[in-house]
C-alpha cells in the first residue's frame, strides 16, 4: 500500500484551544480527551506487539502535547508527538477518511503540483503545500519526516470549492499517469465543500479545515 495520506475536517481554532487547555479542559473538550486517549494507548499496545518503539510512549506523548511539553530532542525525533497529533484531530474532527497510499508520496505530489501548474491551477490550490506544509500557524512545531516535510499538512475549506473546480479543468489535460489522483482530490474537495457550506449556514460551530496526516 505504501505510506497512507489521511484527511480529517476539523475546526482549527477548537482543536488550538484544546491544545492550549493546559490541563483544564472544558466538558465539551473533555469529551473529546475521553475518546483519544483510549485510542493512544491501544495504538501504544499495537506499536508494542509490531516491536516499533515509541518515545515517548504515545500516552505520555499525547499528555506532553496537550501541557505544551514538547520535546523533540529524544531518538523518536517527534514521530509520537506526530502520531498523538494526528488521534487528538481525528477525535475532534470528522470525515475521516483515505486519500490513498504512496510509494513516495512527497516526490509523487511534487510531480502532480508540477502537472496541475501547467494546467493552470492557481498557486494556492496545488496540493503539495496542503499536503506537506506543516499544521496551522498556532499548532506546534513537530519536526519533518526524513523527506524533509512535516507529516502534516492543511487545506482551508473555504477554498474547497475552488480547488474542486480547478482540478476538474485540469484533470484532461494532466499526464494521464496522475489523471485518477487529480480526480480524487476533486471528488474529496467536492464533498468538503458541500460539508462546509452546510456547516456554514446551520451550525455557530463548523469544521473550517481539511488536516492531512501522512504515515
Amino acid at each position: 500500500m505504501g505510506t497512507p495520506i489521511r484527511y480529517v475536517s476539523a475546526n482549527k481554532a477548537e482543536v488550538l484551544e484544546l491544545l492550549n487547555s493546559g490541563g483544564r479542559p472544558t466538558e465539551q473538550q473533555a469529551e473529546v480527551l475521553a475518546r483519544v486517549r483510549p485510542t493512544a494507548v491501544a495504538l501504544e499496545e499495537r506499536l508494542v506487539r509490531q516491536s516499533v518503539r515509541s518515545e515517548p510512549p504515545v500516552p505520555e506523548a499525547l499528555e506532553q502535547l496537550l501541557a505544551g511539553q514538547v520535546d523533540l530532542t529524544g531518538p523518536a525525533d517527534g514521530i509520537a508527538y506526530k502520531r498523538a497529533l494526528q488521534l487528538l484531530l481525528a477525535q475532534s474532527g470528522s470525515d475521516v477518511g483515505l486519500l490513498g497510499g504512496y510509494r513516495r508520496p512527497v516526490q509523487w505530489f511534487a510531480r502532480v503540483d508540477d502537472e496541475l501548474k501547467a494546467a493552470g491551477v492557481p498557486a494556492e490550490l496545488l496540493p503539495f503545500h496542503a499536503l506537506f506544509g506543516g499544521p496551522p500557524a498556532g499548532f506546534p512545531d513537530l519536526g519533518v519526516s526524513p523527506d524533509g516535510h512535516p507529516d502534516t499538512g492543511c487545506f482551508p475549506l473555504e477554498r474547497s470549492g475552488a480547488a474542486r473546480d480547478a482540478y476538474r479543468a485540469a484533470a484532461p489535460l494532466v499526464d494521464p499517469e496522475c489523471r485518477a489522483d487529480v480526480e480524487a482530490l476533486a471528488e474529496l474537495f467536492d464533498v468538503e465543500d458541500d460539508s462546509w457550506r452546510y456547516g456554514v449556514e446551520h451550525f455557530a460551530h463548523y469544521s473550517d479545515t481539511l488536516f492531512f496526516l501522512i504515515g
